[in-house]
Formats: structure tokens, C-alpha cells, sequence
């Protein structure tokens, strides 16, 4: 008896080895899956697109990084510089269908076929629904849904031509289950979330991987380039800005960012990153009536607002008390954001 015992602990011992070997081998894989490969990143000079660039650089990739603002590109690859990243930076506004695809011939014609794509452009506008315009939903779907359609319309020819190629989308959980007082965000986040899932199986006999990434809300010290909508956007900037700092409320960037990789390495359809992510997307899914009820009595308990008058981030960023500032500010730093306050 004690014999088969043993012979029984072997064979778990062995099988629990060979699991952690393949689990390793497989982990290595997907970090080799980059290596001399070109990711070109929209909304990479900051916050979590400065971050998915980076790991993708990590992983051995030639970066190009996409935006509007030069400045703040020529901070963000000098960032990835001192990292030992290689990358290159584009100005281009992602809304204008024919700056993007001559932006795409550029990149080409310089560095040769774009092997991924990421998409990580995107605009937020935080407010009661009552707070928003017509202008407000054209805005957000016009970054965030027409901005990822104009440069997948670009890459697709030479992706399509060769058979490969991989294009991520940075969706959100709002385009999985609508956030409070996001209503143009969680919108143009649902389009590009349908948008990029049918992108996946249409374009799976090409060759072609698409991958949809849906994160939670990140520590990237963004809440300084959101706009405020409403009477209440004074203390809405404070709530928003408090939880960007706070773990638990808020994951890392760069965790995100490796998780997201992750996702894009295994071409899995869907990515949903981090556990809040995963449980609400889980339970809006299982019961979306419940939980609608739930996030409704959360708007309840918010000032309401017929106030259409919005304040950018920055305009706000001095409404923190001395201590949360100069986290906050340490946290832009990181993540190429406008800082305010050096001190």
C-alpha cells in the first residue's frame, strides 16, 4: 500500500513538473513572439499606450508611436529610450481619415510592412448623461471607434498581402457594461468592442489576429486629460483622480500592459484585464438586469446636473489636497503626462 502511495505521489510530482515546464516554455514563447517584429501603437506617447509600447519594446519590437501632439511624442520615445526601446514617433490625428493613411505610408515606407497594430487612442468625457451633447458622442466615437476603423482601413492591404499580422483594440469594461456617468466613453467603447470581435472571426482565415483588450481603470494619471461635464465636475475630478491613485480601486498600467501583451501574443479574442474587469464583464453577462438596477441606484445617489458646460482636467488638477497632488504628479511623470506642479 505504502509502495503504490508512493508511486501515485510520483506520478503527481511528475505531471505537476511537466505542467509548470510547459507552462514556462509556453511564457518564454510569447515573449520571444515580438522579437524584430514592427508594432505600431496610436495613443502611445502616454499613459497605458506609452506602456503597451514599452512591453512591446521589452519583447523585442521596433515601436512607432502614434499621436497628435509632436512634443509630447519626442518625451515619450526618449522615455522608452532610457528603457533601451527603439522607437519612432508620427504625429497624426487618428480622426482624420487622410492623415492617417498617408501616416501609414510613411511608417511603411521607413520601416517596412507594420506586423501589430495596437490601438490605444482615446477620449474621455465624465458627467451625467443630462451633462452631455450631441457634440460630446461624435467626439468620443469619432477617436474612439472611427479613430481604430481609419487604421485598421490603412494596415489592412499590406496585412492582407502578406497573411499576418495582428491588430489589438483597446476597448474598455465600459464597452462591455456601461460605466456611470460615462455614457459617450462606454458608446464608442461598445462599438469598437463589437467592432473588433467581428473583426477577429472575419478576418481569422487571413491570417490576421484580432484582439479585443478591455481593462479596468488604470493608475496612468489620466484623470488630468478627461473632461469634467456638469455642476458637480469640481468633486467629480477629486472622486475620479483619487481612485487613479488608489490600488484596489485602480491596477497598475504596467500590469496591464503585460497582461494585455499577453493577450495579444496568444491572439486571444477577447482580453479582460484585471479581476474587476472580469467580474463585472462576468456578471452583467450572467444577469445584466440586476446589475443595471444596481448602477442605477449608484446614479441616484450622484448630483444630477442639466448644466452642458465642461472643464478639462488640467483647468482642476490643483482641487487635490498638497499630499494626493504630488502623488498624482509623480504618477503623470511616469506616464508622460502633463505635470503641473514640478514641485
Amino acid at each position: 500500500m505504502t509502495r503504490k502511495l508512493a508511486r501515485g505521489n510520483l506520478w503527481l510530482w511528475s505531471l505537476a513538473g511537466a505542467a509548470a515546464i510547459a507552462a514556462l516554455w509556453a511564457r518564454q514563447r510569447r515573449r520571444r513572439r515580438f522579437a524584430g517584429q514592427l508594432a505600431l501603437v496610436t495613443g502611445g506617447s502616454r499613459g497605458l499606450g506609452l506602456q503597451l509600447a514599452a512591453e512591446l519594446g521589452r519583447r523585442g519590437a521596433t515601436v512607432v508611436l502614434c499621436a497628435r501632439d509632436a512634443a509630447e511624442l519626442e518625451r515619450a520615445t526618449q522615455l522608452l529610450a532610457q528603457q533601451g526601446i527603439d522607437a519612432y514617433a508620427h504625429a497624426c490625428d487618428v480622426t482624420d481619415r487622410e492623415a492617417v493613411a498617408a501616416m501609414i505610408a510613411d511608417v511603411e515606407d521607413a520601416h517596412g510592412p507594420i506586423d501589430v497594430l495596437v490601438n490605444a487612442a482615446g477620449i474621455l468625457h465624465v458627467g451625467p448623461a443630462t451633462a452631455m451633447t450631441v457634440e460630446d458622442l461624435h467626439a468620443a466615437m469619432d477617436t474612439n471607434f472611427w479613430g481604430a476603423v481609419h487604421t485598421i482601413d490603412a494596415v489592412l492591404p499590406g496585412m492582407l498581402a502578406g497573411h499576418r499580422g495582428q491588430i489589438a483594440n483597446i476597448a474598455s469594461i465600459g464597452g462591455l457594461s456601461p460605466v456611470p456617468w460615462m455614457l459617450p466613453y462606454s458608446a464608442s467603447k461598445a462599438a469598437l468592442t463589437g467592432y473588433s470581435l467581428g473583426l477577429h472571426h472575419d478576418l481569422a482565415r487571413e491570417g490576421i489576429a484580432v484582439t479585443t483588450i478591455a481593462p479596468w481603470v488604470m493608475r496612468t494619471g489620466g484623470p488630468i486629460n478627461v473632461t469634467y461635464k456638469g455642476s458637480a465636475r469640481r468633486g467629480t475630478y477629486v472622486a475620479f483622480a483619487l481612485a487613479d491613485l488608489t490600488p484596489g480601486l485602480a491596477i497598475s498600467a504596467t500590469r496591464a500592459a503585460v497582461c494585455a501583451v499577453d493577450g495579444i501574443a496568444s491572439r486571444r479574442a477577447l482580453v479582460r484585464v484585471g479581476l474587476q474587469s472580469k467580474l463585472l464583464a462576468m456578471a452583467f453577462g450572467i444577469m445584466p438586469g440586476v446589475v443595471s438596477s444596481v448602477l442605477a441606484t449608484v446614479v441616484r445617489a450622484l448630483p444630477p446636473s442639466f448644466t452642458r458646460g465642461g472643464s478639462p482636467g488640467h483647468t482642476l488638477a490643483r482641487e487635490l489636497g498638497p499630499t494626493a497632488r504630488a502623488v498624482a504628479e509623480r504618477s503623470r511623470a511616469r506616464n508622460n503626462q502633463p505635470v503641473l506642479d514640478p514641485q
